[in-house]
């Protein structure tokens, strides 16, 4: 079975239009609309984005929207659960620093009590 973006592709290429056709009509940057064909789900960092551009590209070429994201949404998640994992600890804060600000702050507060203290 085909992916949505190899039907995307196909049906554009039927009709016998261009990605760069397809941009100006649209007002999507070609380079989305090529990662939509090549069913790079990372072609947009937010979802938000994606999901609109998806269903105008369907409607466009005649396509049933609500099944392209059905389908965009499918296939991302299915890709998503065969990417591996990297799992990555977030950089240690170094002890020492958390001492020294300790320090600074301490001193610095004992700067402004010295100084506003009765006289």
């Amino acid at each position: 079975m085909a992916s949505l973006g190899e039907e995307l592709r196909g049906e554009r290429e039927a009709r016998g239009l261009t990605i760069e056709e397809v941009e100006a009509s649209l007002k999507i940057q070609a380079h989305y609309l090529e990662a939509v064909e090549n069913g790079e789900s990372s072609m947009v960092s937010d979802e938000y984005y994606a999901v609109p551009f998806v269903r105008q590209y369907a409607d466009f070429l005649g396509m049933d929207p609500a099944r392209a994201v059905a389908r965009y949404v499918a296939e991302t998640a299915q890709r998503q659960r065969r990417a591996p994992t990297r799992h990555t600890s977030p950089p240690a804060f170094p002890r020492a620093w958390l001492v020294g600000l300790g320090l600074v702050l301490a001193g610095v507060a004992a700067l402004a009590w010295w100084y506003a203290g009765p006289r």
